[in-house]
């Protein structure tokens, strides 16, 4: 594939260029590389819409996949290769949109040269690849293009690792861990324990506070779980919107209750106020516990079943005792 080339020293007519990528259906980035880092100078509205990210947020900036250190996956290395040679190529890599949803991305890559030879910009054309994550490559791919599925949900790129709202790592990165972990403490007999943290009316400080708020309010909890779970091996992470898991190898259930129940003290202490809260004035977190040594058919996902099953159990006994204590004030009043 020849290098495209621009016929004249002037920079590209914005107006024209814009109406020619404009009705593109692929995502479309322009680099200019005479400046240091490559900045972004053009974005057109498919990537917008691929991405969720807005023109005003890229121009000016990195582009976030050159960002990415090298033998994280091979095909960034074979992309910074080629940024360095001036080559085109065309990669498949596992990317993040700004949601946080992870999505495997097709990335045609090459260099727009003037009537001299001279690199002047790089550009990205980006679309979503027909495979998913886990899902192999066709046979007939290059090793370029190819994401390895045997490791592409436990070792994605590190931008799919957390999520960017709160900072907190993702589900899936943790259940990729914690099943590597649940296999060896099979092995060796050794408990594990999971712990379900459900942060308490969140929902309502979301209407009250807004959005930002409600993931700064996360981000404190997750950094109440990382204050006490120290240990090299110990795990959290974010679940859904309102729940955080967390995770500990080589001790009991009853004896890791005592972490969880520290935590809680921890996050009550925040004193995060939430004052719309039917439940008290301040954010407040419950949690739920599984575990034990790992029996054959347990992951992950079956352990925080299990937790999830065991915290609505607890609230379904805190309801039934809300309504005993308030039938006789209800009999009273009559």
């Amino acid at each position: 594939m020849e290098p495209a080339r621009i016929i004249n020293e002037s920079s590209p007519d914005r107006q024209c260029l814009e109406q020619i990528v404009a009705r593109s259906s692929e995502g479309i980035l322009l680099l200019d590389a005479r400046q240091a880092g490559l900045p972004i100078v053009y974005v057109n509205p498919a990537f917008e819409s691929l991405t969720g990210y807005r023109t005003a947020e890229l121009i000016g900036k990195r582009w976030h996949v050159l960002k990415r250190e090298r033998g994280q996956h091979r095909g960034i290395d074979d992309l910074q290769a080629a940024v360095e040679r001036g080559e085109p190529i065309e990669v498949e890599l596992p990317d993040q949109r700004k949601d946080g949803t992870v999505w495997i991305a097709r990335i045609g890559f090459s260099a727009l040269r003037d009537a001299g030879g001279e690199v002047r910009y790089f550009l990205v054309q980006q679309r979503e690849s027909p495979r998913r994550l886990g899902q192999s490559a066709a046979p007939a791919e290059s090793a370029a293009h190819a994401v390895d599925a045997g490791r592409a949900r436990p070792r994605l790129d590190a931008i799919s690792r957390i999520d960017p709202a709160t900072g907190l790592p993702h589900y899936d990165h943790f259940a990729a861990i914690l099943n590597r972990d649940i296999a060896i403490a099979r092995r060796d007999r050794r408990p594990v324990s999971l712990m379900l943290f459900e942060i308490v009316e969140l929902d309502t400080y979301r209407r009250t506070f807004g959005a930002k708020a409600a993931d700064s309010c996360v981000r404190m909890v997750g950094a109440q779980l990382g204050s006490v779970l120290r240990r090299a091996g110990d795990l959290y992470a974010r679940y859904d919107d309102t729940m955080l898991v967390a995770a500990v190898v080589g001790q009991e259930v009853a004896a890791a209750s005592g972490l969880a129940e520290r935590i809680v003290a921890n996050v009550r202490g925040l004193r995060l106020h939430n004052p719309r809260a039917r439940s008290g004035r301040y954010v407040e977190v419950e949690f739920a516990m599984s575990g034990g040594v790992p029996r054959p058919e347990d992951d992950a996902d079956a352990l925080v079943e299990r937790a999830l099953r065991e915290l609505e159990r607890q609230q379904a006994e805190e309801r039934v005792g809300d309504d005993a204590v308030s039938a006789p004030t209800a009999e009273a009043a009559i």
